[in-house]
């Protein structure tokens, strides 16, 4: 899945940022108390959210607030653990 801020007025969605871009980690902790851990990726505009564990990848791609809660975090903890500005955010891809 792939968010992009086409309100802003940006065209061109970037590529995945390469394997040795700055990465982070987040966990999320669900309502049953299993977890799902992500790994965030940053480069040139595009933040790339993959699972790291087999929950993480299980979890269901047709649930869209939960897509929506998994970008939020991303984008979270791609600003405060790699410094990325929120506005230089062009594309989001769960993968």
């Amino acid at each position: 899945m792939t968010i992009t801020p086409t309100a802003q007025g940006r065209n061109a969605v970037p590529p995945l940022p390469a394997d040795n871009a700055p990465t982070a980690q987040f966990t999320v902790t669900t309502a049953t108390g299993g977890t799902v851990d992500f790994l965030v990726t940053y480069a040139d505009g595009a933040l790339s959210i993959k699972p790291r564990n087999p929950s993480a990848a299980a979890i269901d791609p047709t649930d869209a607030a939960l897509r929506k809660t998994i970008a939020a975090n991303g984008a979270i903890v791609a600003h405060q653990e790699l410094g990325v500005g929120i506005n230089s955010i062009d594309a989001i891809y769960i993968h």
